[in-house]
């Protein structure tokens, strides 16, 4: 239905979503939202650093969330900060997922979502970096899945390092009605 407000403050917003006076509301499976509807989003930033030569690693540029409704998609945006000391360093992105909370430093903890080859790199100096990565995903999660979303990389040479200190690695992640 329309947001409609009841006679004793209730206020309806989505198909058994209601919200009184006094407390935040409450969602439950049989809530329904519109297709496009944001259900939820979340926001984690790290400074915290990690280096690796040659091989793939997990950034501190990761974000859990709980799936709500089962045939959502996830718009999962991040910008991992990135600082290259090699100049000639490409490096190949790839965006993951585990099927539980808080950041692993275990690559093979987790499962692909989708790869950037190339996704980076330079012929200069050695420099920060900072590729927007920007994927919609349908997830086919259960409802009461805690996933840990997260940005690895592979550098072509190293080192290669998330944040080295100065930066902020950011990840948002929407939780859309399918």
């Amino acid at each position: 239905p329309a947001i409609t407000v009841g006679a004793t403050g209730t206020t309806t917003f989505a198909e058994n979503a209601s919200f009184t006076t006094g407390n935040i509301g409450t969602l439950t499976s049989a809530t329904t939202f519109p297709v496009g509807h944001i259900i939820q989003t979340v926001f984690d930033s790290s400074t915290d650093d990690s280096a690796t030569g040659t091989s793939e690693f997990v950034f501190f540029c990761t974000g859990d969330i709980t799936i709500q409704r089962a045939d959502s998609d996830l718009l999962i945006q991040a910008v991992p900060q990135l600082y290259k000391s090699d100049a000639g360093c490409f490096v190949e992105l790839k965006l993951k997922y585990k099927t539980s909370g808080s950041r692993s430093a275990t690559v093979g903890d987790y499962t692909q979502i989708a790869s950037y080859p190339r996704a980076s790199g330079s012929a200069g100096a050695a420099h920060w970096d900072h590729p927007p990565i920007h994927y919609l995903w349908t997830h086919g999660q259960s409802v009461g899945a805690t996933l840990n979303i997260a940005i690895t990389g592979t550098p072509g040479t190293g080192p290669l390092y998330s944040n080295n200190g100065n930066g902020r690695s950011t990840i948002v992640i929407q939780e859309i009605a399918g």
